[in-house]
C-alpha cells in the first residue's frame, strides 16, 4: 500500500567518483504525560510527566568504500514532579543499579548525537564507529537485549552489512565492542560492553533464520586493547571451569554474562510468521545444574503475526507478542546474597555491570524483572495507517519475590515495601498497568509532510508498591515529518 511513499534513488548522485547524498526526513515530536512518565523505545528523548519534544534531521553520504550518516537529536523535556519510589538505592534512582525513575528536578535540554555513524564497507563487510542503537532479534515491541529504548552508545562494530551467501544458506553477524554510561542521578560507573551476534538463514528450509548473541558486560578498562581484544566471549559456560583452586575463586566473576537464542520462522503463503527469543544470565555450576535448572536465571520472549489482504491496495496485520523478565523459581531459591543470586535480576543488574545506558534499559522497556504483552492491529491503506494496541506491563516483580522470602534490601524495616501495606498480601501489591491506544500514520498532501499521531491510556495498579494506589495517565503525542527527496531510511 505505501509502494508510491518509497523511493530508491538517492537525492544526488555522482556516479563517476561513486558519490551519493540522502537528505533525512525532518521529524519533530511531541507528547505530553498528564501524571507520570510513560513512553518507550524513543531513544534519546525521557517522555516525563509533562510536555516532551524531540527533533531529528541529518545527511547520508557514501563516497566510495566510506559510508557517513549524522543525525543528531535535540530533545526537551519538562520533567514536572510526580511520586518517587522512594526505598530505594537513591532518590532518583529505582532498586535496579543504573536505572532513573526521574532525571533530577529541573527541565532537561539535551542535544545527542543520535543514530550517527562512520563505516567502511566492501564485499559484503563492514567497519565502523558511531552512537547509532542497535535493534537485534525478532521483537516487534519489547526486544530483550539491543534495542531502542535507551540511547545509542558509542561502539565500534566489525562484521556484515547484508546477508552473506555462504553455500549453505545466509550468514549475518556482528563483534560489538562499547562503552555503556551512568548518570549523575545514579550510582553506577562506566562499563564495557562486547558482543558477539551471529544469524542464520538456511537455504533448505524457506522463512527460517536462527540466531545467537553472546554478550558481556564488565568494569571500563584503562586501555582500548583490553576493550576491543576481549577474550571472555569465548569462556566456557560451567562455573566449575572457570574456579581456581590456588587463589580460591569460584568462578564468580563480576563481570555481566548474557547467552540469547533467537529464531523466526515465516510462512509468506500463509502470510503468517512466529518468533522467539531466549535469554540466560548466568553461568551453571557444572553440567549437573544444567541439566537440573535449564531455566535459572531465564528469560524469554513469544510472538506472532498475521497478514490479511482486504483489498490489492490495503492490509491487515495483526501481531501479539508476551515478555517473561521476572525471577524464576530457581533464581529465588538460591536466595540472597548467594553469589548466584545475584545474576538473575533480569539483564539490568548483574552486581556493579548492568545492561543500561544513562540511566535507561536498553532491551525491553519495561525494564528489569519486568513483564509485558501487547496485542495490536494494523490497517494499511494508500493514504496511511490506523492502529489499536492494548498493552500489559508488570513492573521490577523481583522486588515482591524478594520480600516474599523475607529478603530486605535496602528496602526499610517492613517486609512489604510500604509501610502503608502492613495487612496487606503480598500478590495483592505487584504494580501493573493497562495500556490502550489509537494510533494513526496520515500522508498529508501538503508540502510532503506525513503526520504521526497517537491517544494512550494507562491505569497503573499500586503505583510505587502502595495497595490500591491506582494512577491514571493520559499521554497525546504526534509527530510531523517533512518527507525529502532521497531513499527512505
Amino acid at each position: 500500500p505505501w509502494v508510491k511513499h518509497i523511493k530508491l534513488s538517492p537525492t544526488w548522485q555522482k556516479k563517476k567518483y561513486l558519490l551519493s547524498v540522502d537528505l533525512l526526513d525532518t521529524m519533530l515530536f511531541t507528547s505530553y504525560n498528564t501524571a507520570i512518565p510513560v513512553g518507550g523505545n524513543d531513544g534519546p528523548l525521557w517522555q516525563g510527566r509533562g510536555m516532551n519534544r524531540s527533533l531529528s534531521l541529518g545527511v547520508n553520504l557514501q563516497a566510495g568504500l566510506v559510508h557517513f550518516q549524522f543525525k543528531p537529536v535535540i530533545t526537551q523535556t519538562a520533567n514536572l514532579d510526580y511520586e518517587l519510589f522512594r526505598r530505594n538505592r537513591g532518590k532518583y534512582e529505582t532498586p535496579f543499579r543504573g536505572l532513573v525513575q526521574r532525571f533530577g528536578e529541573d527541565p532537561i535540554s539535551e542535544f545527542s548525537w543520535g543514530d550517527s555513524f562512520v563505516a567502511i564497507r566492501l564485499f559484503g563487510l563492514e567497519t565502523s564507529v558511531g552512537n547509532s542503537r542497535m535493534w537485534i532479534g525478532p521483537a516487534t515491541t519489547y526486544p530483550l537485549l539491543f534495542g531502542t529504548n535507551a540511547p545509542g552508545f558509542l561502539h565500534g562494530r566489525f562484521g556484515t552489512y547484508r546477508p552473506l551467501n555462504i553455500g549453505l544458506g545466509y550468514l549475518e553477524g556482528h563483534y560489538i565492542a562499547g562503552k555503556l554510561e551512568g548518570s549523575e542521578f545514579a550510582t553506577i560507573h562506566t562499563r564495557s560492553v562486547n558482543a558477539l551476534v551471529a544469524s542464520f538463514t538456511p537455504r533448505w528450509i524457506p522463512g527460517l533464520s536462527l540466531g545467537v548473541q553472546r554478550l558481556f558486560v564488565d568494569y571500563y578498562p584503562d586501555n582500548l586493547k583490553d576493550l576491543l581484544f576481549h577474550d571472555t566471549l569465548f569462556q566456557v559456560f560451567l562455573k566449575e571451569n572457570l574456579a581456581n583452586e590456588e587463589t580460591g575463586d569460584d568462578g564468580s566473576d563480576p563481570d555481566n554474562q548474557i547467552l540469547s537464542l533467537y529464531g523466526r520462522w515465516a510462512f509468506p503463503g500463509y502470510k503468517y510468521e512466529f518468533y522467539g527469543s531466549f535469554v540466560v544470565n548466568d553461568h551453571r555450576t557444572d553440567a549437573r545444574d544444567l541439566r537440573a535448572h535449564p531455566d535459572h536465571a531465564a528469560y524469554w520472549n513469544f510472538g506472532m503475526t498475521k497478514l490479511f489482504e482486504p483489498s490489492s491496495t490495503s492490509w491487515l496485520s495483526v501481531n501479539f507478542e508476551v515478555t517473561e523478565l521476572e525471577d524464576t523459581r530457581s533464581s529465588i531459591s538460591r536466595g540472597w546474597p548467594n553469589p548466584n543470586r545475584w545474576h538473575s535480576i533480569p539483564l539490568t543488574h548483574h552486581g556493579n555491570n548492568p545492561f543500561n545506558n544513562k540511566g535507561t534499559p536498553i532491551g525491553s522497556m519495561v525494564g528489569p524483572s519486568g513483564n509485558a504483552m501487547v496485542f495490536r492491529v494494523d490497517y494499511f491503506n494508500e493514504d496511511g495507517k490506523y492502529s489499536i494496541r492494548i498493552n500489559r506491563h508488570n513492573y521490577m516483580n523481583s522486588l515482591i519475590h524478594n520480600q516474599s522470602l523475607g529478603i530486605n534490601i535496602r528496602l526499610g524495616d517492613h517486609t512489604t515495601l510500604s509501610s502503608e501495606n502492613q495487612d496487606v498480601d503480598l500478590h495483592d501489591i505487584r504494580q501493573t498497568e493497562i495500556q490502550t491506544a489509537i494510533e494513526t500514520t496520515q500522508f498529508l498532501p501538503w508540502f510532503g509532510l506525513e503526520l504521526d499521531a497517537g491517544l494512550e491510556f494507562t491505569h497503573r495498579m499500586n503505583f510505587n508498591f502502595v495497595y490500591q494506589n491506582d494512577i491514571n495517565n493520559w499521554r497525546l503525542f504526534f509527530a510531523i515529518r517533512k518527507v525529502l527527496p532521497g531513499r527512505r531510511w
